[in-house]
């Protein structure tokens, strides 16, 4: 069964350049039929109840209705199931799981990190300590395989849904196997399978903070951040 759909009003979005950014203006407009032709009514203001109510209309999945309570380690978020999230977990002894890799599996430090969700991709950045981090707060390379940069390789790994599902995302990277060496440099001394290989053996209960390498794509969790809105604003 076809459905007929019948134009019932328009938004009309209007553009200027102001001094620092560009301003945008949005009007909504009734339509009549006039001799066979629809025809724009007086318009009036879109509004921000507009919007969000146009956007759980046609994207139901982009606002949550949920009040959620928010864990501590949560730095950042968008409030929306396509992120961006930015949350903090604090370094621990885990278990690390390697696969073809000259590497054996085990118990073993793992540092602080900082995650990133958003659209369906992970970011994991390495910082010192186990205070929760702060704007000015040093991004440090995230010292582990299956990594580009700080974008961590999914591979055939199933993704949560919504970014704001932290839990989930923590288990697809915690339990995952660390498969493939993208990038060799990641810590300080020695190359990565060498350097995990002997964490694990060590039995240490701490990670060990001098080995990490000073982030060059952000410096600071400012940064990172004033990115995420960058990325957010054009869409990215």
């Amino acid at each position: 069964m076809l459905t007929e759909y019948r134009l019932a009003e328009a938004i009309l979005v209007y553009s200027a350049d102001g001094v620092y950014e560009k301003k945008l203006y949005l009007q909504r407009h009734g339509v009549a039929e006039k001799e066979g032709r629809p025809v724009l009514l007086e318009g009036v203001p879109y509004t921000l109840e507009d919007l969000t109510a146009l956007c759980r209309e046609l994207l139901p999945g982009l606002l949550t209705e949920r009040l959620t309570f928010m864990e501590a380690g949560v730095l950042a978020t968008s409030g929306s199931s396509i992120g961006p999230d930015v949350w903090w977990v604090r370094g621990c002894v885990r278990p690390v799981f390697f696969e073809n890799l000259d590497v054996k599996s085990g118990n073993a430090p793992w540092p602080s990190l900082i995650f990133v969700a958003y659209k369906k991709s992970l970011e994991v950045y390495a910082v010192k300590g186990f205070k929760r981090p702060g704007l000015k707060t040093r991004l440090h390379v995230a010292p582990f395989p299956n990594m580009r940069g700080s974008q961590v390789c999914l591979g055939n790994i199933p993704v949560p849904n919504k970014c704001f599902e932290h839990e989930k995302w923590e288990r697809a990277f915690f339990d995952s196997g660390f498969s493939e060496i993208h990038e060799a440099k990641r810590v300080k001394t020695d190359s990565l399978t060498g350097f995990w290989d002997g964490l694990v053996k060590s039995g240490a209960k701490r990670f060990p903070d001098k080995e990490l390498i000073l982030c060059q794509s952000f410096k600071t969790v400012s940064d990172l951040l004033s990115d995420l809105r960058r990325k957010m604003e054009h869409g990215y």
